[in-house]
Order: structure tokens, then C-alpha cells, then sequence
């Protein structure tokens, strides 16, 4: 029946899972954790442990799947006295190169298959935002 579904990308997501599309190497790349994941080491650990027990995150002995980038880990303290667990996605910032010297480039950037850069030409952050962000 759903060989017939119009939308076969979105049956393949559903029973395969999501792809991953971006042209990186098969590889792993090992991310370091921020500095303030060790202050809070113990708390972020509950923190962990309570998102799985609400099926917010997985747990898995197993990699689950390749090319695996690890995101580096970080915390902010709470007000209660817990701390937030955040993660750094921008890594690698300093030059980093796979084992067959090719280097790392962060995953916001891919390359189309032509070689040019598949990140979307930037906009102006609108108003509202900034004023926020101060």
C-alpha cells in the first residue's frame, strides 16, 4: 500500500529512518565537551538520566549509525540549583582533520555536489531579534 504513497521520501523516512545527506567521509569525529560540563559533571548526568526516563532522549549501548558526530556538551546553571544541559553544535573550532587528512568542516556547512557551499545566503536578523539579543 505504500509503494503507492505519493510521498515515498516520507515513506522511507517512517520505515528506514532519517538519512543522513550531507557529503562527509564515513568516519567519526569526537567533539571535546565545553569547560563547564565538568562543574557539573554529576547533575548533568541526572539531567540525562531524567530526559531518557521521559523518552526526551535515547540511550544506546551501540553507535547507532555512520558518519557520527559527536556534538560537544556543555552546561548553564538553573535557577533551583540544577543545571541545563546545552550543546555546541559550531564545533570544531580550531583545524581539525580526519585521519586520512582531509579536514573537518562543521556540519552548518556542507558542500553541494558541485563543491560550492550549500549554506543558504544569510538574511538580515530581523528587529525584534536584536533587541533581544541585548
Amino acid at each position: 500500500m505504500l509503494a503507492f504513497y505519493p510521498d515515498q521520501e516520507i515513506v522511507g523516512t517512517a520505515i528506514g529512518g532519517a538519512q543522513f545527506r550531507a557529503d562527509v567521509p564515513l568516519a567519526a569525529v569526537l567533539n571535546p565537551h565545553l569547560l563547564s560540563v565538568a562543574a557539573a559533571a554529576d547533575k548533568i548526568y541526572n539531567e540525562h538520566t531524567r530526559f531518557v526516563d521521559c523518552g526526551y532522549y535515547g540511550a544506546s549501548a551501540d553507535l547507532p549509525f555512520f558518519p557520527l558526530w559527536l556534538i560537544a556538551q556543555g552546561s548553564v546553571p538553573k535557577s533551583d540549583g540544577r543545571s541545563r544541559p546545552v550543546q555546541d553544535a559550531s564545533m570544531p573550532r580550531d583545524e581539525l582533520f580526519y585521519i586520512n587528512g582531509e579536514p573537518v568542516s562543521l556540519l552548518t556547512s556542507p558542500r553541494a555536489p558541485d563543491g560550492a557551499s550549500a549554506t543558504p545566503p544569510s538574511r538580515p536578523v530581523p528587529s525584534t531579534w536584536r533587541s533581544r539579543s541585548t
